[in-house]
């Protein structure tokens, strides 16, 4: 304790005295702040902001489908001209499509489409995916979109036959 006091004593005087000293000297001084009489400034080089390099992509955050039912999807992609845009797309469901001549994202999803077998009554089904849009002229430069897709399963009137354990009845239909 008492060696720290000491060393916080030494320090408190070393600064306290470079504090009174100060500077001596001033390192500016052979430079002068005005220009001699005729002497031009050099000149100054022309500041030109340059664009920054702006890539869109506007996908939506949850595209939703139903089984059956054809969908399609709007997707804006830009880039800096006079580079064209790539899309890249990561885990999408099989059979869903991407047109680049109408920027549309299409799907219909099948019966069962997206089904966990850990949850087989599961009404909703979705699955997370990612668009990467990258320029044809700078393909190493990537932003990146994630989004989700779901899948709700529709409603079918089919009778379902349970075997009721309860009567001499072979079948119950249930569901008509």
């Amino acid at each position: 304790m008492n060696n720290r006091l000491n060393n916080l004593k030494i320090l408190s005087a070393a600064l306290m005295l470079g504090w009174i000293l100060g500077c001596q000297n001033n390192p500016y001084e052979d430079k002068p702040h005005v220009l001699p009489p005729g002497e031009k400034p050099p000149p100054q080089q022309e500041f030109k902001p340059q664009p920054i390099a702006t890539y869109n992509l506007l996908v939506q955050d949850v595209m939703k489908f139903e089984e059956g039912v054809a969908s399609t999807y709007q997707i804006v992609a830009t880039v800096p001209a006079p580079g064209s845009p790539n899309l890249h797309w990561d885990n999408l469901p099989a059979g869903m499509v991407f047109d680049p001549n109408t920027s549309q994202i299409s799907w219909t999803a099948p019966v069962d489409a997206l089904k966990d077998p850990n949850f087989p009554n599961d009404q909703r089904r979705f699955v997370v995916a990612r668009a990467d849009l990258s320029s044809s002229l700078a393909p190493e430069s990537v932003t990146s979109k994630v989004f989700v897709i779901t899948v709700n399963k529709v409603a079918t009137d089919e009778a379902v036959s349970l075997k009721d354990v309860d009567s001499n009845e072979d079948d119950v239909e249930r569901g008509q």
